[in-house]
C-alpha cells in the first residue's frame, strides 16, 4: 500500500503486534510530507497478531507548532548576536564574531563576510570547520562568478544542490563541485541601489534551505553591515 514509508510505523505496528500493548506515536512520513498522529491496538487473539491502527493527519499543527519554534529561535539567536556584538568596535572583530555564530547557528560548513568595495569582494573573517582552509582575502568580483551572480542577483541566492541547481550554469556548477560548495546561501546587501556586503554560509552537502533559515540569513547581513559601518 505504501512502501516507500520509513521503517519506523513498521516497528511501531510490530511492536503492538507483539506485546498486546497500546501505543500511540505522532510519526512523519517523509515522502509524503505529512505527519500524522497513530493509535494503534492489538485486536483479536494473541497469535494472530492483529494490529488495528487509528490515524488522524496534524500536518498543519506539526507545522504551527515548527514556525512557533522557529520564531523563538530566531529571537534567541538575534537577541545572542545583538548582545556580542555591543561591546565591539572593531569591524573585523565583528566579522569574526558574526562568522563563528552564524555558523554554529545553522551548522554550517562555513559562514564568513565580504565587503563589496570598488569592484572587489573583501574577506576579512572566516568561521570554517577545522578540516577547511581559511578564504580570507580579496577578490576581484570579475575573477568569482559566484558573488557576480549574487550581486546580479540583488536578493538571497539559494542553491540546495550545485550539481541539479538551475540557478547555475555549467561553468558556475563546476566551480561549485571543485570547490565543495554543493549548497548554499549568499544573501546580498545593497544600500542605495548599490551592493555593499554579501553574507555566505555553504555546506559541502546537499541542504534544503528554509524560508526561516533563509530570511534569518538576511537579517544576519544587515545586522552585521550596521554593525560594521
Amino acid at each position: 500500500v505504501a512502501p516507500e514509508l520509513e521503517e519506523e510505523w513498521y516497528s511501531f505496528y510490530g511492536q503492538v503486534g507483539l506485546t498486546g500493548q497500546p501505543a500511540h506515536r505522532e510519526i512523519h512520513a517523509a515522502a509524503w510530507n505529512r505527519w500524522f498522529a497513530v493509535s494503534a491496538y492489538r485486536v483479536g487473539e494473541p497469535d494472530q497478531r492483529r494490529v488495528a491502527i487509528l490515524y488522524a493527519e496534524i500536518t498543519e499543527r506539526k507545522r504551527a507548532e515548527q514556525e512557533l519554534r522557529a520564531s523563538d529561535e530566531r529571537q534567541a539567536f538575534l537577541l545572542m548576536l545583538s548582545d556580542a556584538l555591543r561591546p565591539l568596535a572593531d569591524p573585523v572583530d565583528i566579522q569574526a564574531t558574526v562568522t563563528q555564530t552564524a555558523m554554529q547557528q545553522f551548522n554550517a560548513d562555513r559562514c564568513y563576510y565580504c565587503e563589496i568595495e570598488d569592484g572587489q569582494a573583501i574577506i576579512r573573517r572566516d568561521a570554517a570547520q577545522d578540516d577547511l582552509p581559511s578564504v580570507v582575502g580579496v577578490y576581484p568580483l570579475s575573477s568569482m562568478p559566484i558573488f557576480r551572480a549574487v550581486v546580479d542577483a540583488g536578493r538571497p541566492f539559494v542553491v540546495e544542490d550545485a550539481h541539479t541547481s538551475d540557478l547555475l550554469d555549467e561553468p558556475l556548477r563546476q566551480l561549485c563541485v571543485q570547490l565543495g560548495v554543493i549548497s548554499f546561501v549568499d544573501v546580498p546587501v545593497i544600500k542605495n541601489g548599490q551592493p555593499v556586503g554579501v553574507l555566505c554560509i555553504t555546506q559541502r552537502t546537499r541542504r534544503e534551505w528554509t524560508d526561516v533559515e533563509v530570511e534569518l540569513a538576511a537579517e544576519t547581513a544587515e545586522r552585521t553591515w550596521a554593525a560594521v559601518e
